[in-house]
């Protein structure tokens, strides 16, 4: 009887003093939801935005850029808890910003340590800043929100439908440095003059090789891009068009685009073709005047449209080949996939390659809507 007693007073003991080891009052920690770094030599610069909870019966929170420099990362980033007065809590970061100096002398160094440790979370949000640092970035004026961070997230949701930048966790960009036949990409951020205050914007892609950054492409650039790695795009997209002398702008709504590629090889070389396949609803024909409900002047549309994108995809692409010589597409990667035994014939010469690989373009696309007007406004005379 003594024996089941005391192994029912230990056992409830053991239950009363069971809990989480690295358990944290709320009260007593600060949450850092947004870092960047704008210098790795030579030392450390570490930028991080915390938000401090106030203790008032409504909540309210409070939002403080902090900056450190150290021999390392963390040499850098520990400190700014005693700056903050409470201990930081890395976990909730979603934001991290390198400066366009640190992408241009190699990001690896800056972020090695944040793929190492456990307490910040691979699915942060990943920056370049041009023309700026993150500690500018951190600081600036933003609307509607408490914090940049929180600024930069919801504009990052939206570019899920127009990407005019190319959104990447920092698990996919270490995956981009670390896989062969594709190089890696990062979303751009800058300030933007908006009346009285700089606000910061999403626009564009920084392009790397290896872990270097080389060039940018701009947000319109960004879109077609993005359809190249195979992203979906909703977004407007404006056409010039010629009709029997008469010119004009028209804009459509992408409603769905799919994109396939694929090597050729042959004994001489090896190419890769591209087929893409639009499917679009006509917004605006402006002041042209188009019988829409005509269809030869549809077909005519739809091959101007077509052409207008094949543009916008070999300028691109040429653009990317010559200024770069980075294969951002992933078409190393492409290769790999469907011929196994010719890319590792050519993996280690890709880099000579690359830059003057012919690419066919073919672009098809189909109205598939019009909106309620079939035919164009007449004025009166």
């Amino acid at each position: 009887m003594k024996r089941r007693s005391k192994i029912i007073i230990l056992t409830v003991l053991a239950l009363l003093s069971a809990g989480c080891w690295d358990y944290l009052e709320l009260e007593f920690v600060d949450f850092v939801f947004g870092f960047g770094v704008d210098e790795i030599e030579p030392k450390f610069a570490v930028v991080a935005e915390v938000i401090k909870v106030g203790d008032e019966p409504e909540t309210q929170f409070q939002s403080v850029v902090l900056t450190n420099k150290g021999d390392s990362f963390f040499a850098a980033a520990r400190p700014l808890s005693k700056m903050a007065g409470m201990r930081l809590f890395w976990a909730h970061s979603q934001v991290f910003i390198i400066s366009e100096e640190v992408a241009k002398q190699g990001v690896l160094p800056a972020i090695e340590s944040a793929l190492r440790d456990p307490s910040v979370r691979t699915s942060v949000l990943m920056y370049v800043a041009r023309g700026c640092t993150a500690e500018e970035i951190f600081k600036s004026k933003v609307p509607f929100t408490d914090s940049v961070t929180g600024h930069l997230v919801n504009i990052a949701d939206f570019h899920h439908r127009v990407p005019t930048c190319f959104n990447q966790e920092l698990w996919e960009f270490r995956q981009c440095l670390q896989m062969s036949g594709i190089s890696a990409v990062m979303p751009t951020i800058q300030l933007v003059q908006e009346g009285t205050e700089e606000i910061p914007q999403l626009e564009g892609t920084a392009l790397f090789k290896n872990d270097r950054f080389v060039g940018w492409i701009n947000g319109q650039e960004t879109r077609f891009f993005s359809m190249m790695r195979g992203l979906i795009d909703r977004g407007p997209l404006v056409v010039d068009v010629a009709f029997n002398g008469e010119k004009g702008k028209i804009t459509v709504e992408i409603r769905g685009n799919q994109v396939k590629i694929k090597p050729v090889v042959n004994e001489q070389a090896v190419h890769m073709k591209v087929d893409v396949q639009l499917q679009v609803s006509l917004l605006e024909m402006g002041a042209l005047h188009l019988r829409y409900e005509r269809p030869e002047i549809k077909a005519e549309l739809e091959r101007q449209i077509s052409f207008a994108v094949t543009n916008s995809i070999r300028n691109l692409i040429t653009k990317v080949q010559k200024e770069t010589g980075s294969d951002v597409f992933g078409f190393g990667r492409i290769l790999k996939r469907a011929k196994p035994k010719v890319w590792q014939a050519l993996e280690s010469d890709w880099d000579r390659i690359f830059p003057n690989l012919d690419v066919a373009i073919g672009v098809k696309t189909r109205i598939s809507a019009a909106g309620v007007l079939s035919t164009p406004v007449q004025m009166r005379e």
